[in-house]
């Protein structure tokens, strides 16, 4: 247990000292760069300059009062974080992967350079998207349909929203603990996919805890921002309604600290297991 526990706090203290390497928050950066540029699309997308087919193709698939102010800012949280997990899909897996291997390469010296960060990106791209096409799964399953099952019981109380809604995220954790190590296995080992998957459930149950918060404390972090963004009708209320793009925009800075905390910390913690597969 103490052993455990040294190796998870050496973990933390290794990431932030080599988390300011530039091809780890580089990587990192272009994701959020390109977040920043998807919520700038949605934001504008109503202007008359780009001839209203933005409009028409988000309306057809986030409903009719997507463009009407302030309809437009109150649905902006809900357009936006159901095509950042396109964008994750597509450009986070490929960055967390490059990151992994630079985290590794400044731990151990062991792996090359660039080049190879990319050429291991490519041939386990496919991999890293079947794990990713898993994982969103679960997310939405426990965030959105999940509390469905208690809406009788939360119905009107607050409280027991919150509660729902924390048991949801814990429940995320909880699966993607399992697959914690799967970026890392996939990137710096000889594995396959099952191998890959295999190795990950062994090192999560045999380190259960650590594991959950090597995934959960900086996953806490993006939650208070996340709550403030999905409450958007509540915040245009309170406030003006382009508060909401401000609020994403945290969403954003937060989500890159703990992709890169999160990145740098599970890698060091699988290479510091003594007995590696």
């Amino acid at each position: 247990m103490l052993e455990s526990l040294n190796r998870f706090f050496a973990a933390w203290l290794a990431t932030l000292k080599a988390m300011f390497a530039p091809w780890v928050w580089g990587t990192f950066l272009i994701l959020a760069l390109l977040q920043g540029a998807l919520l700038w699309l949605l934001v504008i997308a109503p202007s008359p300059a780009f001839g209203g087919w933005p409009i028409a193709l988000l309306r057809s698939w986030f409903g009719p009062l997507v463009g009407h102010y302030p309809a437009h800012l109150v649905a902006l949280p809900y357009m936006f974080f159901r095509l950042t997990i396109l964008l994750y899909g597509f450009f986070g897996i490929a960055a967390y992967a490059l990151a992994t291997a630079a985290f590794a390469r400044k731990f151990t010296g062991r792996w090359a350079g660039p080049e190879s960060f990319v050429g291991i990106t490519r041939k386990k791209y496919l991999s890293l998207f079947v794990i990713w096409l898993v994982s969103t799964a679960i997310v939405f399953f426990a965030l959105s349909r999940f509390p469905e099952f208690f809406a009788d019981w939360t119905y009107g109380s607050p409280r027991r929203d919150i509660f729902i809604d924390l048991l949801s995220r814990v429940i995320v954790v909880a699966f993607m603990s399992l697959w914690a190590y799967t970026t890392v296995v996939l990137v710096l080992e000889r594995a396959g996919l099952l191998q890959a998957i295999k190795i990950s459930v062994r090192r999560c149950l045999r380190r259960p805890l650590a594991t959950f918060f090597l995934l959960g404390i900086p996953y806490a972090l993006t939650i208070p921002f996340s709550l403030i963004s999905a409450n958007s009708a509540d915040l245009a209320r309170q406030f003006r309604p382009e508060t909401i793009i401000f609020a994403l925009i945290l969403v954003i800075i937060s989500q890159f600290v703990a992709n890169i905390i999160t990145c740098g910390s599970v890698t060091h913690y699988y290479l510091s297991e003594p007995d590696r597969e």
